[in-house]
């Protein structure tokens, strides 16, 4: 599933061909996404000016005016291109906007777990509202050190657990959440509470250095994670632990072990973590 960097990465990519764009034919070619699509609310979308997007967790707002806008989520499989009116469409494709300028974006989502919805003030949805109520994310000012570690040190989760529950920090995903405690040399397991200031001090860096990272590299293609213009991102080459089970540890050679944490696979060195 896209993780913060990869979202962001396509909402950087989307940005300056979308934003002042309007849309001359919304087209829904299929109604099954996570929310079923209809065609009134695509009518609704016809004729409408984009004003601008951002990025909140891992959710795109399409911003409109007037209190409208399309939610977009990429689910487990979902990518967004940019294209022109003429160009064929393709398997999967279930969303399209057409742009007065002649080009198209389109929300293609082979396991159909992907939103695209439709709302304004009167029918904002329970994500939106949800989306309100999240945690900092890391990049936020509100996210500070301090804050991190009077959080920590009430929990009993386990450290990954902790930093991928978006009550106390959003978008430290699975990948970024086992390399940033590679990074910090602290073991997944180990509980939030049981962990050093020292130690959290460096994993509050780590997080936002892992998260810069990837960004700029485009985010980690595992799976089906592509980029607007279809390339893959390029984090993967700095991966020190994830998906790497077996593999010796680039740092000290001891093989990365794999365990599963609330139905997610984590993956860590014995040797460098503890």
């Amino acid at each position: 599933m896209p993780e913060l960097p990869e979202v962001e990465t396509v909402f950087r990519a989307l940005q300056p061909h979308v934003e002042g764009q309007t849309i001359q034919k919304a087209l829904y070619r299929s109604p099954k996404l996570r929310h079923k699509l209809t065609t009134e609310d695509s009518d609704l979308l016809n004729n409408k000016t984009i004003q601008f997007l951002h990025r909140r967790a891992k959710y795109i707002l399409i911003e409109l005016g007037n209190h409208e806008g399309i939610l977009l989520h990429l689910g487990m499989t979902g990518s967004m291109r940019i294209e022109d009116h003429a160009a064929p469409f393709q398997k999967h494709d279930h969303t399209c906007l057409f742009f007065e300028n002649g080009k198209r974006m389109i929300f293609n989502d082979p396991r159909r777990f992907g939103i695209f919805k439709y709302w304004n003030k009167h029918t904002k949805t329970e994500v939106q509202k949800g989306l309100q109520k999240l945690a900092p994310e890391p990049f936020d000012d509100a996210f500070t050190i301090n804050s991190f570690i009077e959080k920590s040190k009430k929990s009993t989760k386990p450290i990954k657990n902790f930093i991928m529950d978006s009550r106390y920090v959003v978008g430290v995903g699975n990948i970024y959440a086992s390399e940033s405690l590679f990074r910090s040399g602290i073991r997944p397991t180990r509980k939030a509470n049981k962990c050093t200031r020292k130690s959290l001090t460096a994993l509050h860096g780590n997080m936002i250095e892992v998260l810069r990272e990837a960004i700029q590299l485009g985010g980690t293609s595992i799976s089906d994670f592509r980029t607007v213009d279809g390339s893959e991102g390029k984090f993967t080459q700095n991966l020190f632990v994830y998906g790497l089970e077996g593999e010796p540890c680039r740092k000290c050679e001891n093989l990365i072990k794999r365990i599963v944490q609330s139905g997610r696979s984590t993956f860590y060195c014995p040797n460098c973590q503890k």
